[in-house]
């Protein structure tokens, strides 16, 4: 496994070596625990040896009574979602760390045939409340504190375009995809606030956020919005959103078949490959291998279809079932 200085080995639960950012702290490897501190040294997330995944444990803003009146911005830096994987925390405002960001997306771009993805790493405007406040204060919040919820996101929104457009400016044209935010507004039964929630507060940020983003780039922008999420696609393609991910077929309203055929000539739909909760997790390789190709068969119609599954590939799969995806998609996903 190469090995690059933003980076450290570390033994996972199964023992198994996993690069980890070098900015996480640890014990020593037998211990199997992290945790994630912010640049403030904040404690904000935390992988037990018991578990295999790091959970938020510090919401900066959980224990006031509402969100202040007056915002800190650096505040926002010590959610769990603020602190990503290297080469995301270069910071652009110093010259050198610039430098060397756009140096290894020219590398990318001039040294390999793959278009190039940029995810800026950022929560939503719908998800950035709950790491900030929790998830039962921020709802309670849309709901009693409509000027904390515009205060919050307005100060969200200027520092998203500050980011894209450092962002841009060290690379220029040469991301083809530009992923802005992940932000979940849906679960496995419906949406997660009403649809006047996201219309209200959630929709009109995105638009002036992608209108800024056209001055800079003329990357094609994806939002990642997991769950049921049928009844605001409409929104989405007007927010100016060109991709759509992960598509998730198993919830509620979610058939892909009437998503391609109702959307799928506004959005280019990045997903849907396989269900990764039900097919996956209980079929058989054959079983997996027929579900991906009728899959293929509906998705890819009239092009627009980037093949990717549904979600996370859980540790339990058996590695023959992932296999068989991706021999299934290189035997019929050639367009």
């Amino acid at each position: 496994m190469e090995k690059r200085e933003e980076w450290n080995e570390f033994t996972m639960n199964d023992d198994s070596i996993a690069l980890l950012p070098n900015y996480y702290d640890y014990e020593t490897p037998a211990i199997k625990e992290i945790n994630l501190f912010s640049a403030h040294k904040k404690l904000t997330g935390y992988k037990p040896a018991s578990s295999l995944y790091m959970g938020q444990v510090y919401y900066p803003w959980s224990s006031l009574e509402s969100i202040p009146e007056s915002i800190d911005s650096k505040d926002l830096d010590d959610e769990l979602w603020a602190i990503i994987s290297p080469p995301g925390q270069y910071d652009l405002a110093d010259a050198k760390e610039s430098q060397k960001y756009a140096a290894e997306v020219d590398d990318l771009y001039e040294n390999t045939p793959y278009a190039l993805f940029m995810d800026l790493g950022n929560p939503g405007f719908f998800e950035v409340g709950m790491y900030m406040r929790g998830m039962e204060n921020w709802f309670m919040d849309l709901l009693l504190d409509e000027p904390g919820v515009h205060r919050l996101l307005d100060i969200h929104l200027e520092r998203m375009i500050d980011k894209v457009k450092a962002s841009v400016a060290a690379v220029g044209n040469k991301i083809q995809v530009l992923r802005l935010s992940h932000d979940d507004m849906g679960n496995q039964k419906s949406l997660a606030a009403s649809p006047e929630v996201f219309r209200k507060f959630v929709f009109p940020r995105y638009k002036k956020l992608i209108e800024e983003v056209r001055k800079v780039t003329d990357a094609k922008i994806m939002l990642h919005s997991c769950g049921a999420i049928s009844e605001i696609i409409p929104d989405i393609i007007d927010a100016g959103i060109d991709i759509l991910n992960p598509l998730q077929m198993n919830c509620a309203n979610m058939d892909l078949e009437f998503v391609k055929k109702e959307y799928g000539k506004d959005l280019v739909l990045w997903g849907g490959g396989c269900d990764a909760v039900d097919i996956l997790t209980n079929n058989s390789v054959d079983e997996i291998k027929e579900h991906v190709k009728h899959m293929l068969d509906i998705l890819m119609k009239d092009g627009g279809f980037v093949f990717c599954n549904t979600h996370n590939i859980q540790a339990d799969i058996d590695p023959e079932k992932v296999v068989a995806i991706y021999e299934t998609v290189r035997e019929f996903g050639k367009y």
